[in-house]
């Protein structure tokens, strides 16, 4: 932060021309401060040295020098001297700022500023920017009026309206909904529409926080490019801020930009390698990708950061088996059915068939025994049952599995077919729906099948 406003500049003086006893002490400090803007640890040295006492006219200016250079306490041992700082607006606004980089209690001094100058546009922002924290709607918004009023082009005051609009879209409590009623949905988007409206209206703003701000309000409204332009720009202004190129990252894998993404995900890991989420999506592209032994190792990092992060470990779990370690892919696959964290209603499936590559079909068949009981849907119940006895070919399971309109879980569902056939000894079929799963390449059951078919052919 810059905090030089109350000084003017005159030319540079040379040191010795402080001896003319014809300068006023006010043209030695804009002297000092025209030479040395540039290093206030060396500008606040020199004020100090010329200065009396008793002498709290430069108060102000060296509390904001400290604060440029973040030693805070000295900034406020400065401000608080000033004689009479409640009823002088500039010193009591200074206050606030350095109370709150002290995460110091402000409101008595805020409430004083109010009243001193009920027009501050300083002080209104804070106050409303506190309501929103407090969610106090109605109130901050309130204040914003008032400040948008005195000045419409206010930087803070828009990014604040455009807050509490956001605010009001999650009291709502739509914001989350994955599935939104037509009058839901125009009221949500008109809302974002107008918090956009606010902060489109900020002039080239230099701060990071802002973009990102801006581009969390275009992915809200599913403008992905506006979104992406966003935090590109946030980017240029702060190139080691790790999330940013984590959320780019997403957008671009989202976009099926995978390239792209990978670039951005590789970045932020080269800032932070513990980055928990990169790590994440490192080794997910990677899986994808087919880079299975490194997808592996960023898979180890996510378990190795935090081993309660049960959703990778359906990946670990193909990757050690495709790895040659059954074992492992087993313990994976119990420790993320066990946590029931993962609706995926495959997966069971997919424990079963594991339990029986190690040898352990009775496990298995208690596990079917249960499915078939408590399943209710008709396809799923057949395939339980197809497993639980593959005695006979179950037509009606692969026509309704191999019908089903969505691609993906079609997919998906002729792989845990084709194992069944292999259960029951129908090997030219089972290749040929493995061979199809394989191709496909849209889940992890698409490489489980191009293992298995490699494996069939050594």
């Amino acid at each position: 932060m810059i905090f030089f406003l109350s000084c003017s500049t005159v030319e540079i003086k040379e040191k010795d021309e402080f001896s003319n006893t014809d300068l006023s002490l006010d043209e030695k400090i804009d002297s000092l401060v025209s030479e040395f803007i540039d290093t206030p640890e060396i500008l606040v040295s020199k004020i100090i040295d010329l200065l009396d006492e008793d002498n709290f006219t430069y108060n102000n200016l060296l509390a904001r020098l400290y604060i440029s250079l973040g030693r805070y306490n000295e900034a406020k041992d400065m401000v608080v001297s000033i004689p009479n700082l409640n009823s002088n607006i500039e010193d009591l606004k200074l206050y606030i700022i350095i109370q709150q980089f002290l995460k110091e209690d402000y409101r008595h001094s805020l409430e004083t500023l109010i009243r001193l100058d009920p027009s501050n546009i300083f002080a209104i922002n804070t106050k409303s920017y506190d309501l929103i924290r407090n969610n106090r709607v109605d109130e901050a918004k309130t204040f914003l009026e008032r400040a948008y009023k005195i000045d419409p082009q206010n930087s803070q005051t828009l990014i604040l309206l455009g807050d509490v609009t956001l605010l009001e879209v999650e009291n709502l409590g739509l914001s989350t909904k994955r599935v939104l009623s037509g009058v839901e949905e125009r009221k949500v988007n008109n809302l974002y529409k107008k918090s956009l409206e606010y902060y489109l209206r900020v002039k080239d703003s230099q701060d990071p926080t802002y973009y990102v701000r801006l581009s969390n309000i275009y992915k809200k409204l599913g403008d992905k490019l506006n979104s992406i332009k966003s935090l590109s720009r946030a980017i240029d202004l702060d190139p080691l801020d790790v999330w940013n190129y984590y959320d780019r990252g997403k957008l671009y894998f989202y976009a099926s930009s995978n390239k792209k993404a990978l670039e951005d995900f590789n970045m932020a890991y080269k800032i932070d390698p513990n980055h928990f989420f990169t790590n994440v999506f490192l080794g997910r592209i990677h899986f994808i990708e087919g880079n299975l032994e490194v997808s592996l190792k960023y898979y180890n990092n996510v378990i190795k950061i935090n081993p309660e992060y049960t959703p990778a470990y359906r990946d670990l779990s193909v990757l050690s088996y495709i790895h040659g370690d059954k074992q492992s892919g087993l313990n994976y696959i119990i420790s993320l059915y066990n946590s029931k964290t993962d609706k995926d209603p495959l997966l069971p499936l997919y424990l079963v068939t594991s339990l029986f590559e190690v040898g352990r079909d009775d496990d298995a068949k208690k596990i079917l025994v249960n499915l078939v009981k408590y399943e209710k849907k008709g396809t799923m119940k057949e395939l339980y049952s197809y497993f639980l006895d593959p005695t006979h070919v179950g037509d009606s399971v692969l026509t309704d599995a191999l019908n089903i309109k969505d691609h993906y879980q079609r997919i998906r569902l002729t792989y845990y077919v084709a194992l069944a056939l292999e259960r029951e000894g129908v090997i030219s079929l089972y290749k040929t729906l493995l061979k199809e799963v394989a191709e496909a390449n849209l889940s992890f059951e698409s490489k489980l099948a191009e293992y298995r078919l490699g494996e069939n052919n050594e």
